[in-house]
């Protein structure tokens, strides 16, 4: 084994010329973050009580920055929108259709064609389909209020969220405060 070392370290040792160049690591804007106006801010500003600049900007840091935060606001936003699935579930649907369809030769599968009088046959079908589930037994009612009280336990848990990471922020600035005094 120490053999195989000394003679990798040799071969290191031999590698020369410049290290190629940096690549560019320019980031998508579709993967940079928000910015704070964007998302959505607690129900409290409560750190802003204790009139620190350097705090406040601390706090705006965290809540743009912190990635369980973002989660936490996505899962909001798909909440909503599973609550707006439910409710369209006890609607009538109405749906369009249409199909192309060309097979040959035109007498059918099996008949016998010459020539230049080969054609295709092309079929086309137009449809329009409604369906309506009539909710007898509230099976539809239930799943929309169930999917409603499932987004607004997602915007108390967002809060939460947000109301920890602030507490941690401002208990780790008043940390650093008493140590530097």
């Amino acid at each position: 084994k120490g053999l195989r070392w000394l003679a990798l370290g040799a071969l290191a040792a031999c590698a020369t010329g410049d290290l190629p160049p940096e690549a560019e690591r320019a980031t998508p804007a579709a993967y940079r973050n928000a910015s704070a106006e964007e998302l959505p801010r607690p129900a409290t500003s409560w750190w802003r009580e204790f009139s620190s600049a350097e705090l406040d900007r601390l706090e705006e840091a965290a809540l743009a920055n912190n990635r369980d935060h973002r989660i936490a606001i996505a899962r909001v936003a798909q909440a909503h929108a599973q609550a707006r699935l439910a409710d369209a579930g006890r609607y009538p649907t109405l749906d369009l259709f249409g199909r192309r369809e060309a097979f040959g030769p035109e007498g059918g599968p099996g008949s016998v064609v010459e020539g230049a009088d080969w054609r295709a046959a092309n079929r086309l079908r137009l449809g329009l389909r409604a369906s309506y589930e009539a909710d007898l037994w509230g099976k539809l009612g239930y799943a929309a209020d169930s999917a409603l009280a499932l987004a607004a336990a997602s915007e108390h848990h967002r809060e939460s969220v947000a109301l920890t990471l602030t507490s941690d922020v401002a208990g780790a600035y008043f940390e650093y405060l008493s140590y530097a005094a």
